[in-house]
């Protein structure tokens, strides 16, 4: 009988994270759930989960502190003894909305640190070890991105050159994992309603109004974590180092 297939997410607390555990649940994987500390939003997920049936269990640690990734991945490989699917879904939105050119160093680092460093070490220590695994059945890795690795925004355009980089990142993977039979997909989410775009859902709205994309309206968390599903479930093994697109659109050239 074939073992449950692990998934590992990281920022599962709330949002994408968390619709992206519970539709994998829902697929039969067991999860392991990730945040900096712990807290009542991840309590939450874990309680839902747990209500359906799922196996899950968790990790705490922070992106930007990690120095060296060997032991983060060590503990989440040695949580059911095996490791199917990374899906890095963590990251940080900017410290400020600025000008381009006021951006501060401070600003810059802080991201570098968390949304690329970080992923980077951890990722790279988490691929040694799934290429020790002995079922090589459906292994993969995914990237959550965003449409600002492609669109410029010039009041964050530290978070978008950093997202851009983790995009570079998934396509480095996918060449470096493919000869194991490991697939890497990036998803690129747009407009999507979250705790991080609350604060603009008024900006955003009016834009929405204005014809911002194509199916005009906001995505939820759930639009992402449907495509995470098939993807995790290895729905597309002849699509390794491919963007998947969930924005609604946004970023078709047309006129």
């Amino acid at each position: 009988m074939a073992q449950e297939k692990v998934a590992f997410v990281t920022g599962s607390s709330r949002g994408i994270g968390a619709a992206i555990v519970k539709r994998l649940a829902k697929s039969g994987f067991k999860l392991i759930l990730h945040g900096r500390k712990p807290s009542k939003e991840l309590d939450e997920v874990k309680s839902y989960l747990d209500g359906i049936g799922a196996t899950s269990c968790a990790v705490f640690f922070d992106l930007h502190d990690i120095d060296l990734g060997e032991a983060i991945a060590m503990e989440v490989y040695e949580k059911f003894g095996r490791l199917d699917c990374v899906v890095n879904n963590a990251g940080a939105p900017p410290l400020r909305r600025v000008d381009f050119l006021e951006l501060e160093i401070d600003a810059l680092d802080f991201l570098y640190r968390t949304n690329l460093r970080g992923t980077f070490v951890l990722n790279q220590a988490l691929a040694k070890i799934m290429l020790n695994n002995k079922d090589k059945c459906n292994q993969s890795f995914i990237f959550i991105t965003s449409s600002n690795a492609h669109a410029v925004s010039i009041q964050r355009a530290d978070y978008c050159m950093l997202k851009a980089g983790v995009s570079m990142m998934a396509r480095a993977f996918s060449v470096r994992l493919a000869n194991a039979g490991i697939s890497v997909y990036e998803v690129r989410p747009g407009l999507i309603y979250t705790d991080m775009t609350k604060g603009v859902k008024n900006y955003y709205d009016k834009k929405l109004q204005d014809g911002f994309a194509l199916n005009n309206r906001w995505g939820m968390p759930d639009d992402v974590a449907s495509a995470v599903d098939s993807l995790a479930s290895g729905d597309f093994p002849f699509s390794t180092g491919s963007i998947f697109y969930v924005d609604g659109g946004l970023l078709v050239p047309y006129y």
